[in-house]
């Protein structure tokens, strides 16, 4: 059975790829739905085992970085490199490897915050690296303690290696609560001062323990920093790789979390801190983050964004953009989550200050143009369009030739991606 099922999605891919499309999710979802077990039977042969990165901000940088450091180091890696993060996508990377002929021996894959659980539950992977926990498509996972919980009980008993952002609360109780093998990255706090213009609404600030008031004496951004509970003890873990001051072609200082991350479960997969961090300092990123595309005779910056905080974090990197227009696309299909009420959660009276022009666009346009209206931005300086062509075309004849910054949810990026490119990635 998995034969043909194997046989029929490299027909798929194949017939994809002859029409101009690669990286989409339905070759493996043909292989799942004639195989349940294709991807855990695939997962399983992988001799140097796999690797989870999860999350709900950095998983896609965290995981192009980490698969970028195992091939500089010779190790041949399967990956969801479009990242399609659902099972479906993951056996797309499988599919993809066997139509190349390639014969991986260790997979890095991103999965969905939400299927995580149920990836545990059929296989176990070798470390299982998670970023941060924002609010995130709250229709969709609920609030930060119900994942947090799952996370835990889903990898309880598993002897899976841990990766873990110190400096989320919510992310470290992880480890500390559920008395798992774990090791933790965060910034070091000699560095504090690169990060006071990533403000952005605190998600999680009460003791994932006793339930108290956390006390931070530095604050990062969010709720990342250096926190502690008075009442019961509970504290940040000291942690094994700090970032803060890597020189790194990413854009954004939070990207240096999703290096520290990646140098650390590189580091426990055997390969030399000094080879990842010398491939982390020439790594440029991936698509849609901070991805520069020339269009129409102007120059695009794409930025993606999908919650009060990672909205916040790359509207405070183009900050100080000389641009005179910025893009802002809201959208509310399953992939952005349908829930948009974090939008009034975004501080914009604060951020949205320079521009002369701001370009709003997406099937919830009107919403985010009512947002910034409440912001005190003046409705002259509003321009919202339901056509994204017609958007890009308007942001590009404003910009007076500078750089124009794109900030977008997952399907509005995409698709504003597609029309600057003039193709699809997925």
């Amino acid at each position: 059975m998995q034969s043909m099922a194997s046989q029929l999605a490299k027909l798929s891919y194949l017939t994809l790829k002859k029409a101009g499309r690669t990286g989409g999710t339905w070759p493996g979802e043909i292989a799942l739905r004639l195989d349940k077990s294709y991807l855990s039977n695939n997962l399983e042969k992988l001799q140097q085992g796999f690797v989870l990165v999860t999350g709900t901000n950095g998983k896609t940088t965290t995981t192009h970085l980490l698969v970028e450091i195992l091939r500089v180091s010779g190790m041949s890696v399967v990956t969801n490199s479009s990242g399609a993060n659902l099972p479906n996508g993951l056996a797309s990377a499988f599919i993809e490897a066997e139509s190349q002929k390639r014969n991986p021996d260790i997979g890095v894959f991103e999965i969905d915050e939400n299927y995580l659980p149920s990836i545990l539950n059929l296989v176990t992977p070798r470390i299982v690296v998670i970023t941060n926990i924002f609010r995130d498509q709250l229709d969709r996972f609920g609030e930060i303690e119900t994942i947090k919980n799952k996370w835990i009980k889903s990898l309880s008993g598993k002897g899976v290696q841990l990766v873990l952002n110190s400096d989320d609360p919510a992310v470290a109780a992880i480890g500390l609560l559920g008395d798992l093998d774990s090791y933790y990255f965060g910034i070091d706090f000699k560095h504090a001062s690169n990060f006071a213009n990533l403000k952005s609404p605190k998600d999680s600030g009460f003791c994932l323990r006793c339930g108290e008031k956390l006390t931070f004496k530095i604050i990062f951004y969010s709720h990342l920093g250096d926190w502690s509970c008075q009442n019961c003890g509970l504290t940040r873990p000291k942690p094994t790789e700090m970032g803060g001051n890597y020189s790194l072609q990413l854009p954004g200082n939070y990207n240096q979390y999703n290096v520290a991350g990646s140098i650390l479960a590189s580091t426990l997969l055997g390969i030399e801190r000094q080879i990842s961090l010398t491939v982390s300092e020439s790594f440029v990123g991936v698509f849609g983050r901070g991805e520069t595309i020339d269009f129409e005779g102007g120059k695009f910056e794409l930025h993606l964004a999908k919650n009060p905080t990672g909205f916040t974090q790359s509207l405070s990197e183009v900050h100080d953009a000389v641009s005179p227009v910025i893009v802002l696309l809201l959208n509310d299909k399953i992939a952005d989550g349908q829930d948009i009420s974090w939008i009034w959660d975004i501080g914009l009276e604060e951020i949205i200050i320079h521009p002369q022009h701001l370009i709003i666009g997406g099937s919830r346009a009107n919403d985010l143009a009512l947002r910034l209206f409440y912001a005190g931005i003046e409705t002259e300086r509003l321009h919202v369009y339901e056509n994204f062509h017609h958007a890009l075309q308007t942001a590009s004849q404003l910009s007076n030739g500078e750089k124009v910054p794109i900030v977008a949810t997952y399907t509005a990026m995409l698709k504003a991606r597609k029309i600057l490119l003039g193709k699809s990635l997925l």
